[in-house]
């Protein structure tokens, strides 16, 4: 099997790194990911610009990479379309943060992986709740099987596969929840708070704290994230 790898973090980010060497098992793995962080970039692409596609090295031995000036829906476009790449999966991430509720609107793993349902190419995302310090513990002992499950099953046509992990070590993790329905709220209400004003300038900073647990509805995949479980759940393609 090809299976291309995509993120939102960068090239150089810790995330895309592992997922490149856990996805190893399951085939031929080629990654194309932005040269900077493109975070809450959703499925924004660059229209009328150049943009610099560059072969790199990666840490990950046997996977081919490339770095891309572009938006992580970009870098599915420039695999497909310009390196014509034929992957029979992409997987997208691992996101530093988890990417559930109505918070997904914004994400560019999701919009990576959208952008590959959207060429006729099934997706899987991949996020890890941001909260102390990173660890993939869960991650690594979750990973294959959860993995290996959903490639056994047909595809969806009109929606991208969905895992959020919880950020613990593999022995601390509950266990992982399947059928996850999308929380019908933001994962961390924000609000915007003034830095400064100079004259006519003023300088704001849109922030915000995460919510308890809680807060979230049972059955949803923030809740299942944030009480330790491993969510997987499905995101429908606005426009299939």
């Amino acid at each position: 099997m090809q299976i291309l790898i995509v993120n939102d973090d960068g090239i150089e980010y810790e995330g895309i790194h592992i997922l490149a060497e856990l996805a190893k098992d399951f085939g031929t793995v080629t990654v194309v990911a932005p040269m900077k962080q493109c975070s809450a970039m959703s499925h924004r692409v660059s229209i009328d610009r150049d943009q610099c596609i560059r072969k790199c090295s990666f840490p990950v031995e046997g996977c081919e990479a490339y770095a891309f000036d572009g938006t992580p829906a970009d870098c599915v476009k420039a695999a497909i379309g310009f390196l014509h790449l034929k992957p029979d999966y992409v997987f997208s991430g691992i996101n530093d943060g988890i990417n559930a509720g109505f918070d997904i609107a914004y994400s560019g793993t999701i919009g990576a992986a959208m952008e590959a349902l959207m060429l006729g190419i099934p997706a899987i995302a991949y996020s890890r709740l941001r909260r102390g310090d990173a660890d993939y513990g869960t991650v690594r002992a979750c990973f294959h099987d959860i993995t290996a499950g959903l490639l056994k099953e047909e595809p969806p046509g009109d929606s991208v596969r969905n895992i959020n992990f919880p950020n613990c070590p593999a022995d601390q993790c509950r266990g992982v929840l399947y059928d996850r329905r999308i929380a019908p709220q933001l994962v961390i209400p924000d609000t915007y708070h003034l830095i400064s004003q100079t004259g006519d300038d003023t300088v704001v900073k849109l922030s915000g704290h995460m919510l308890d647990a809680s807060a979230f509805a049972e059955g949803t995949d923030l809740r299942a994230v944030l009480d330790n479980y491993v969510s997987v759940g499905d995101v429908r393609c606005p426009v299939l």
